[in-house]
């Protein structure tokens, strides 16, 4: 597992498990996360090798004030940057996945954001169920404008993108 910043405002982090290797003594799982400061972009890329034949379940947990409307492969972000002003943004999705969009959902629980012990507030989640066997390379990309970057910092509510893990 590695982080390297490299020139060109390129940030790239790897890692590596096989937490699923009780499933199939072949089971890994490699990811390599790009951060493109001049995009601004970031790049995930999941590898997964087995095997034999399984079942995945991909989620992507956006920030409780991001709203997500999903078509396909690509979910259209929309969120008030500190400004108050509109920002938009997109997440283009693996395509050998299919995805669904879940919002404050009961049964399963699924969609909650907590910002504190007992709260919980509704927020989208993104999920993707597939079947692969041998490698399946997953590449999400996050597309945010220039303008968004330079002005609307990160914050606990802002974009926040986070645990897109398999399963």
């Amino acid at each position: 597992d590695a982080c390297d910043v490299g020139s060109g405002g390129l940030q790239v982090w790897t890692a590596h498990h096989t937490a699923y290797s009780r499933l199939d003594a072949a089971l890994c799982h490699d990811r390599e996360v790009v951060l493109d400061g001049t995009g601004p972009c970031v790049t995930v890329t999941d590898t997964l090798t087995g095997s034999r034949s399984h079942r995945l379940r991909m989620s992507w947990h956006l920030g409780p004030d991001v709203t997500a409307e999903l078509v396909d492969e690509v979910a259209e972000l929309t969120w008030a940057g500190r400004d108050g002003q509109p920002r938009r943004g997109q997440l283009s999705l693996p395509i050998a996945l299919e995805w669904s969009a879940h919002r404050g959902e009961t049964r399963p629980p699924l969609g909650w954001y907590s910002p504190r012990f007992g709260s919980r507030v509704p927020t989208t989640t993104l999920v993707g169920v597939g079947e692969w066997s041998g490698t399946l390379d997953l590449r999400t990309d996050l597309h945010l404008p220039s303008s968004t970057a330079a002005t609307a910092a990160p914050t606990d509510r802002s974009v926040a993108v986070g645990h897109g893990h398999p399963h």
